[in-house]
């Protein structure tokens, strides 16, 4: 029962805040959310080639939020601002067959702003080329009757700089990895780092690399392993004469017909790849397999070529022609997006934002979870007919890049808020970027909360330090009769002046407790007086808590509870000690000297006839605690020769110093023991004194 009413006494005022705060977080966030396009960029310059990529830079104090362009021709270009320059554009090949030369993925290693790095203002480029001639260079290609085929996959690493007078250093250019492919079809779909992994990290710096054919209708999966749609990992950093190095850890480095490179194979044509972090160890795997379009969770090592897992796959609304890829949401701002995979997707009339939710697993056996569309975007704003790409900026947001009416397009929430009337009200984010404000708003409510309901937990379960100081400050620290016995004085802790008075006679009841036990009850009822047998009871109980010996936080305390015709109790702490420290003034033999005499007392004035007559105990001396020393026997003395005579006398000397000696230390061992017994509490002052005198009496007598 007491731990259930502690429990209680913490628990229900916290309850009662957390109940509080719920209803406020409800109020809160009750407004629903849509979503508005706003235009962040007209890009007027920009090639009206097929984008490849948007990717924004680092944000630098100085400067505005930068991003880099790129199409698949190779032109770079840098929207500042709303200010789009070009950079330059890369030299891709050497080969003068350009027109099968494509730039296909772009990416920035994930220490592109980290100085003391290695990958600062580094970043990579994918493409596809025919195959040169008479060219000796290192390939990746099939490993059980290797041919030459027609094109190759390469990546290639170039240096940003812009502090310097050319951006793009053509001429630092170096080539990562060549694959030789079968068609121009089969490209390098997307190369990216985890954004999961940081520096410490031992995955940190390892890129992930999708080939595939992308031609959807082409479903057949490639016997040999390097053609059958597979996720690469590789580390890009130049190793001797090797251009990179493959990770030990990669699943297939022990195989002999796999490619050490592969990560994930046979998942046939491979449109995008991503993370999430409730699959931080698996990859989201976009593809089309037996002509549908799914999301499925590949961990490391998974080989789709025998057959398909059935367990962790989400289906696409996505039609045939296509070329929309996932993304997982990073950012903060659109609340109802946070953890899902977003892409675009159209129908006849509008461009549509749809997203996934691989959160929880819905996606077993038959139980597949859907994509959800989360929003019709305006066909004025945005015509289903447009060229249009969904990006993400600084901060993990979606943009948008309409190639057709060259702009940059950024998402925005408006908030729906209904009034009494059930009328909807709408309130404008008119953030450019997206705005921090409501968020702080939310977090600096958020974390108040949590602060007050951490402080009363806290304040609950504070260490009780000074609860022990406070009882006797608020508690009466002795009592004293008058010279007439009719009036009961009260002090307080350290004082000299009364602090309140008591008639004798306004007394109804009288309680002794030790440790919080009661041991003797005395008032006017039958059975609660006072006599010799109680007395017994009471030091028996004094000397049973007093052989308990204290540590550390243990209490030891006496109080006296005296109630009034009032019914008023005072309470006069007779006695009070914590560990090894005692916090009266009062010992504890003397404590109990104390009640006795006030049990004497007010027994004999609240129920005379039940109360015996006191008796004072004389000292019971075990007599084998007292020994008497024996007289020494005086034998006759002889007349003897002077020398004999003078040892006699010098033994008789020698044996009344020993009986002395014994006879000393016989009456201090008798004195320690008498004492023993006082302190024990089984002797009073006065049976002390007596026996005392006895014992000295009984040792001159003998002497």
């Amino acid at each position: 029962m007491e731990i259930h009413h502690y429990i209680s006494k913490i628990f229900k005022p916290t309850f009662l805040m957390m109940l509080i705060i719920s209803c406020l977080l409800i109020s809160l966030t009750t407004a629903a959310e849509e979503y508005r396009l706003d235009v962040l960029a007209q890009l007027p310059t920009l090639s009206s080639a097929n984008n490849i990529a948007v990717i924004p830079l680092p944000i630098n104090s100085d400067k505005k939020n930068q991003y880099l362009l790129a199409d698949e021709t190779g032109q770079l270009s840098l929207l500042s601002g709303t200010k789009l320059l070009s950079l330059a554009h890369l030299p891709l090949s050497d080969t003068k067959n350009i027109q099968h030369v494509k730039l296909t993925a772009l990416v920035l290693h994930p220490s592109f702003s980290l100085a003391d790095k290695t990958g600062y203002q580094t970043f990579f480029t994918a493409h596809i080329e025919p195959i040169k001639t008479n060219n000796n260079v290192a390939r990746l290609t099939r490993l059980e009757n290797p041919i030459t085929l027609p094109f190759d996959a390469v990546i290639t690493q170039w240096k940003y700089d812009s502090s310097a007078p050319k951006i793009i250093d053509v001429q630092q250019r170096r080539e990562v990895l060549r694959i030789s492919v079968p068609t121009a079809t089969h490209q390098i779909q997307k190369i990216a780092f985890n954004p999961y992994n940081k520096v410490w990290h031992d995955d940190y710096g390892l890129m992930h690399i999708a080939l595939s054919d992308n031609k959807a209708e082409d479903s057949n999966t490639s016997k040999d392993a390097l053609y059958s749609g597979v996720v690469l990992r590789i580390n890009p950093e130049k190793f001797g004469l090797r251009n990179y190095r493959v990770p030990s850890n990669n699943p297939f480095v022990k195989a002999y017909d796999i490619n050490k490179e592969i990560y994930i194979l046979g998942a046939k044509n491979i449109k995008s790849f991503s993370w999430s972090k409730q699959h931080h160890d698996a990859l989201l795997v976009q593809h089309t397999y037996d002509g549908a379009h799914k999301v499925a969770i590949a961990k490391k090592g998974t080989d789709w070529r025998e057959a398909y897992q059935n367990k962790l796959v989400f289906p696409l609304k996505l039609n045939n022609r296509s070329n929309a890829k996932i993304f997982t949401y990073y950012g903060r701002k659109l609340k109802t997006l946070v953890g899902s995979i977003l892409y675009l997707s159209k129908n006849r009339t509008n461009w549509q934002l749809a997203k996934l939710n691989t959160t929880t697993q819905h996606s077993e056996m038959n139980k597949e979870k859907t994509a959800q569309t989360i929003e019709l975007l305006n066909s004025e704003e945005l015509a289903p007919q447009s060229n249009v790409s969904l990006q993400f900026d600084h901060a993990g947001e979606p943009l948008l890049l309409d190639l057709t009416k060259k702009q940059l397009l950024s998402i925005t929430t408006v908030q729906l808020r209904t009034d009494g009337n059930n009328t909807v009200q709408t309130e404008d984010t008119q953030a450019e970027f997206p705005s921090t404000e409501n968020n702080n708003a939310y977090g600096k409510l958020l974390l108040t909360l949590f602060i007050l309901v951490l402080s009363v937990v806290f304040y609950r379960l504070r260490p009780q330090k000074n609860a022990v100081k406070g009882k006797l400050r608020n508690q009466f620290a002795r009592f004293e009769l008058d010279d007439t016995k009719t009036t009961l004085s009260f002090y307080k802790r350290h004082q000299s002046e009364i602090d309140s008075q008591l008639l004798v006679s306004d007394i109804i009841n009288s309680e002794v407790f030790l440790n919080d036990n009661n041991i003797s009850t005395i008032n006017k009822d039958n059975g609660n007086s006072f006599n010799e047998q109680r007395e017994n009871q009471l030091r028996l109980s004094f000397t049973q808590a007093h052989r308990h010996k204290l540590i550390d936080n243990d209490i030891r305390q006496v109080n006296l509870y005296i109630t009034d015709k009032s019914t008023k109790t005072h309470v006069v702490s007779l006695y009070l000690r914590k560990g090894n420290q005692r916090l009266t003034k009062v010992k504890y033999t003397d404590t109990l000297e104390a009640v006795i005499d006030w049990s004497w007392f007010i027994a004999s004035q609240l129920n005379l006839e039940e109360t015996g007559s006191r008796k004072i105990k004389k000292a019971v001396v075990n007599k084998s605690i007292i020994k008497t020393p024996k007289k020494p026997i005086t034998k006759p003395v002889i007349a003897q020769e002077p020398e004999k005579q003078e040892q006699t006398k010098r033994k008789q000397t020698q044996e009344e110093l020993h009986d002395i000696a014994v006879h000393d230390s016989e009456l201090i061992n008798t004195l320690d023991k008498l004492v023993n017994l006082k302190q024990q509490g089984f002797l009073t002052d006065e049976e002390f004194s007596l026996a005392k005198a006895k014992i000295l009496s009984d040792m001159m007598s003998n002497k």
